[in-house]
C-alpha cells in the first residue's frame, strides 16, 4: 500500500475526504501492493511504483478510484484529476502573484487569462549576447565540424559557433569574424571565418 503523507487543502485528495495517514491499496482496481512487488496483474496494470504513480496522476481532466484503508476499515473515493495549468492561473490570479515557468503551455493559458507570466526560456533567449555579421571575436575551436573543412567551438552560454576553415586550428583559440546566426528550435547556431 501507498501511505498518503498529506492532503494539501483544495486538492483532489483534499476534496474526497483522505487525510494524511490512510493508505492507498487500489488504484482502479489495480493492486498497489502487486505493483510496488512487480507482480504481472495484467496487460494494463501498472507494473512497477513508478508506474503507479504516473497512472494515478494520469491525464488532467479524468477521473481514478482509489480504494482506501482508514483504522482497519475499506472505502472507494473517485478524485477527478486537478487541471494543473488551469490551477496555477487561478491562484496566480488570487495571490496577485507571475507565473514563471518553462512550459510553452502554461505560459500561453496565462497570457489568455491576463495574468502575468514569464517564460524562463525567452528570458534565457534574452539574455545571450547578440553577435551580429562582421562582429569579431577570440573562440576556442575545440572539434571538426560536420563538413570537413568546418571547426566547432562554443561561447559561454553554450551556443554553436562553426568556423569556417577552422578544422586546421582544433584544439586553438583563434579569432574569427561573425558572418551569420541560424535560430533552431534546438538554439542558436553562429557561423564564422578565421579572421585575417
Amino acid at each position: 500500500a501507498l501511505m498518503i503523507a498529506r492532503a494539501y487543502a483544495d486538492s483532489p485528495a483534499y476534496r474526497a475526504g483522505l487525510r494524511a495517514g490512510d493508505m492507498i491499496v487500489a488504484v482502479d482496481g489495480y493492486s498497489v501492493a502487486a505493483a510496488l512487488r512487480g507482480a504481472d496483474g495484467g496487460a494494463d496494470a501498472p507494473a512497477n511504483r513508478t508506474e503507479l504513480i504516473e497512472y494515478m496522476r494520469g491525464a488532467e481532466g479524468s477521473s481514478v478510484t482509489l480504494s482506501i484503508e482508514r483504522a482497519g476499515e475499506r472505502f472507494e473515493r473517485e478524485l477527478e484529476r486537478d487541471k494543473v495549468d488551469e490551477a496555477l492561473v487561478v491562484l496566480a490570479r488570487r495571490l496577485s502573484g507571475k507565473v514563471i515557468t518553462t512550459d510553452y503551455n502554461l505560459n500561453q493559458v496565462a497570457q489568455i487569462e491576463g495574468v502575468d507570466v514569464l517564460n524562463v526560456n525567452d528570458l534565457a533567449n534574452a539574455l545571450k549576447p547578440m553577435l551580429l555579421p562582421g562582429e569579431k571575436i577570440e573562440i576556442d575551436i575545440i572539434r571538426l565540424g560536420k563538413e570537413n573543412h568546418q571547426g566547432i567551438g562554443y561561447l559561454d552560454d553554450g551556443t554553436m559557433f562553426v568556423v569556417e576553415d577552422g578544422y586546421r586550428h582544433v584544439g586553438e583559440r583563434v579569432k574569427v569574424t561573425v558572418t551569420s546566426m541560424l535560430q533552431t528550435s534546438a538554439g542558436r547556431m553562429i557561423f564564422g571565418r578565421i579572421h585575417p
